[in-house]
């Protein structure tokens, strides 16, 4: 029987939340976690407005108006120069896939008040993550503002907020050297403090 590690999670936007939601929810099965650009966290109706039909509008446009594709990328970069037709083509073959617009309705859907209310980020969730965990937020992210990313990190004991800057909600994308280096940085700390 092969025994594994407790695992070290990093999620990019709504998967920060689902890893915030896992640490909280199942402290003994999360050693570490890094929450990338999780986004809105003051829950502001025109964020999620913009969420939700740019995402599936992207999806229904997608074959016919490939510039659909391209605007809900850009909205996700800060250096929208950055956006090269080999992402714009990436994203196309994923939003034309068969029942793309169906999984993203379901993605999308705690961008709905109503559905989004249960897990609404609090701190009375917030103050159970008991593992190391690292905010990492952006200058220029459109889903919210760096003091969103200060409360967020406020809310988790022992949390590190760093910012990106001049990035939008696609660090990974836009500095790929500082996001990487921030991981490593994240995994030789736990590892130096023998988690």
């Amino acid at each position: 029987m092969i025994r594994l590690e407790l695992p070290i999670v990093s999620g990019e936007s709504l998967g920060g939340w689902v890893t915030a939601w896992a640490a909280a929810h199942h402290p003994a099965r999360v050693r570490g976690a890094i929450l990338n650009t999780p986004g809105n966290i003051a829950a502001r109706p025109e964020v999620m407005t913009t969420l939700r039909e740019s995402s599936v509008k992207a999806g229904v446009d997608a074959a016919a108006r490939p510039e659909s594709v391209r605007a809900r990328v850009e909205w996700l970069f800060h250096d929208t120069s950055l956006v090269t037709d080999e992402i714009v083509d990436v994203r196309r073959t994923i939003y034309t896939q068969p029942g793309y617009v169906r999984t993203m309705e379901n993605t999308v859907a705690l961008q709905d008040p109503e559905v989004r209310r249960p897990y609404h980020w609090d701190p009375s969730w917030l103050g159970r993550i008991q593992c190391p965990t690292l905010v990492m937020w952006t200058s220029h992210d459109p889903t919210g503002t760096i003091d969103e990313g200060k409360v967020l990190g406020d809310w988790i004991p022992g949390a590190q907020l760093t910012v990106i800057d001049d990035a939008g909600h696609w660090p990974q994308w836009e500095k790929v050297d500082e996001f990487d280096q921030l991981h490593v940085d994240f995994l030789a700390r736990l590892r130096a403090e023998g988690r």
